[in-house]
């Protein structure tokens, strides 16, 4: 599906489909809930037309019961040969009633049919009969399944009332095969069947023996196929699954006389088959319409596509450099829609691209000629510069060489005044420290011979003192001594204080007294005991200081006296020693500083010469410089020149090339 006329009829096509499905389909669902509401509403009518004509049959045979119980009143129940050939009479009369017989509340019974009840049968508790006197009216029983015609029948009741008082109860027995055979004939459409279920919500008639009534039990419609048709009864139309599997919808309609429900089930495709002509008719609408919709897209598609494959191939043409004239494509001008504005635009772009090409063409051989010339020129331009190059080259070379060599002698020459300059500044130095040395060589002796007198001074001074504290330690001794009678005195008092107190024990009550003062007295001499022994031990390390502290001094004043004293007079000597080499140092140092004051000068000379031979040679290398950096800028465009030339030439060709593509 690549050309745009496929896509036109496709397009149109899948339009055309979808519209007519949508269509279809919301038509098909209008027309879906259209039938099935009529149909609904059909069926519907119809059940309640069975339901009503049922009804009128129930009602129809309760008018009867209640004529012959007005009958009974009027003869007399008591009149029981009477009542009874009155009941044989309507029994004949009624071809549904299968026997008529009268309860009365002395338990007694009347039937028309001849049944004799059997032993203790007490009518009064039968349903129908206690019904209807509770009801004071006519009721309708279950029905039930009589054992004797082996079909259902159901009772039609009533009270019998003499002067206002309930006497009994006459009971008719209706046959329902009637009603049984009214609605297995009924069809309300094709493939429909009805059934009736009681108040009791049990099914008396339906098709099914499943669902049928038996012998002992009826089926309840909340019991059969797991309760799935208990909504029949709480709706009067509701689709469901039916006994034989197929969707069905139910619709029931109530009998007023007996509340009973007479209902019929519909297949679902009964009530669509009116439908199939449509959904057929549709089918054969779509695929109509679809085939004309494709021959109606195809001739479109044809109409509006072949122009734009023909714009396509010409722009394809032109894509390929074909730019030669082909009228078949002239039609299109004709076109007074967007296809002819765009034929005539590509009509106007070939004519402009044919211009422009030869026009390229014409200019793109000028192009390569010239370009052809200016690289030849630039590679000849190209190698005379490049000899020029190397010539002055080679001059700066030569230059930068000399150069070189005026800057290492200036440099050795500088190095050397460096020295120079240096030595005669050392010789000052030196002529300065050896004043210096002189100076410091005097001070020394005089300081030495000053330190000798006050040493030997001190040292005199020192002796007599030190004699003085050798004797002062014998004071000390003195001290020790008075300590050692004190501590023996103390000693004595705490004996004298020891015996006292035993004394003043000795004498009890009047010797209290003197003993405490004989305890304090003996506290106090064993304080004073305590404090000799303290001051005993200081006396000693007194002493025992005094001693070293002379013997120290001893020793100093030996090492003055015979070591300090002898090396001050070792430094005064030397310091004259200092003096005398000082003064032949300085002199010396003069004559080298007047030496190098003549060397430096002639250094200085030379120095000059160097420095101007160097700076000719530098200017004449920065001109060289200058000349060589414009050759090789020169050089630098020239190459370029020659690249550009190079470029110009073969950009010349490939446009050459490009241009011989199109065909014109």
């Amino acid at each position: 599906m690549k050309s745009i006329k496929s896509k036109i009829v496709v397009l149109a096509s899948l339009i055309c489909i979808f519209s007519l499905l949508v269509s279809s389909a919301v038509t098909y669902y209008i027309s879906y809930r259209v039938v099935t509401s009529q149909a609904k509403d059909r069926i519907l009518v119809s059940s309640d037309k069975y339901a009503e004509a049922i009804d009128k049959w129930f009602d129809g045979e309760g008018k009867i019961v209640n004529e012959i119980g007005d009958s009974v009143e009027n003869i007399g129940i008591a009149q029981k040969s009477s009542v009874l050939s009155y009941l044989q009479e309507k029994l004949k009369d009624n071809k549904f009633a299968t026997d008529i017989y009268i309860g009365a509340a002395d338990k007694s019974n009347i039937d028309a049919g001849g049944w004799i009840p059997p032993a203790g049968y007490d009518c009064t508790q039968r349903d129908w009969y206690k019904k209807a006197v509770e009801k004071k009216g006519i009721i309708y029983s279950s029905p039930y399944l009589d054992m004797d015609i082996k079909k259902m029948v159901i009772t039609i009741a009533r009270p019998i009332f003499q002067n206002g008082n309930i006497v009994g109860a006459l009971a008719c027995d209706i046959n329902l095969e009637t009603i049984t055979n009214i609605i297995q004939k009924a069809k309300v459409i094709n493939n429909s069947y009805g059934f009736l279920i009681d108040n009791d919500n049990n099914f008396i008639i339906h098709p099914s023996k499943d669902f049928q009534p038996k012998e002992k039990k009826l089926e309840n419609v909340n019991n059969v196929m797991n309760g799935q048709f208990k909504n029949i009864l709480s709706s009067n139309f509701v689709k469901l699954k039916d006994y034989d599997g197929g969707e069905k919808y139910f619709v029931t309609s109530k009998i007023p006389s007996t509340s009973w429900t007479v209902g019929f089930s519909v297949p679902v495709s009964e009530l669509t088959k009116s439908l199939q002509s449509l959904v057929k008719s549709f089918i054969i609408i779509i695929a109509l319409c679809i085939i004309a919709a494709f021959m109606v897209s195809v001739y479109f598609g044809k109409k509006i596509g072949n122009p734009i494959l023909s714009l396509s191939k010409m722009a394809d043409k032109i894509s390929k450099f074909d730019l030669t004239y082909d009228d078949k494509y002239n039609y299109l001008l004709n076109y007074k829609d967007e296809i002819g504005k765009l034929s005539n635009s590509f009509n106007i772009m070939h004519k402009e691209l044919v211009q422009l090409v030869k026009e390229i063409l014409g200019d793109s051989d000028d192009i390569n000629k010239s370009s052809t010339e200016l690289t030849k020129l630039a590679e000849q331009l190209s190698l005379k510069s490049e000899a020029t190059n190397s010539a002055v080259k080679n001059i700066v070379d030569s230059i930068q060489e000399t150069s070189a060599v005026s800057e290492e002698i200036s440099a050795s020459i500088e190095e050397i005044g460096g020295n120079v300059n240096q030595l005669s500044e050392r010789a000052v130095e030196g002529s300065s420290s050896a004043e210096q040395i002189q100076n410091t060589a005097v001070n020394i002796r005089n300081k030495t011979g000053e330190s000798i007198e006050k040493t030997r001074k001190i040292y005199e001074e020192k002796r007599e003192k030190m004699l003085k504290v050798i004797e002062d330690i014998k004071v000390v001794e003195n001290i020790k001594v008075m300590a050692d009678t004190i501590a023996s005195i103390a000693e004595n008092t705490e004996l004298l204080a020891l015996n006292a107190a035993i004394e003043a024990a000795r004498a009890g009550e009047k010797g209290k007294g003197f003993e405490v003062v004989a305890g304090e007295v003996r506290r106090l001499a064993e304080q004073s005991s305590q404090a000799v022994v303290a001051i005993q031990g200081t006396i000693s390390r007194v002493y025992e200081a005094f001693k070293s502290c002379s013997g120290n001094g001893n020793d100093i004043l030996d090492f003055i006296h015979e070591n300090v004293d002898p090396q001050l007079e070792a430094f005064r000597n030397t310091g004259d020693k200092y003096y005398k080499d000082a003064e032949f140092l300085n002199k010396m140092s003069y004559d080298v500083a007047s030496m190098s004051e003549e060397l430096n000068a002639t250094v200085s000379q030379m120095n000059d010469v160097v420095q101007n031979m160097a700076q000719n040679a530098f200017k004449a290398s920065e001109n060289a410089e200058t000349i060589r950096g414009n050759i090789d800028e020169t050089s630098a465009h020239i190459e370029k020149i020659v690249s550009t030339a190079e470029r110009e030439e073969e950009l010349a060709e490939k446009l050459n090339s490009i241009v011989k593509k199109f065909k014109i």
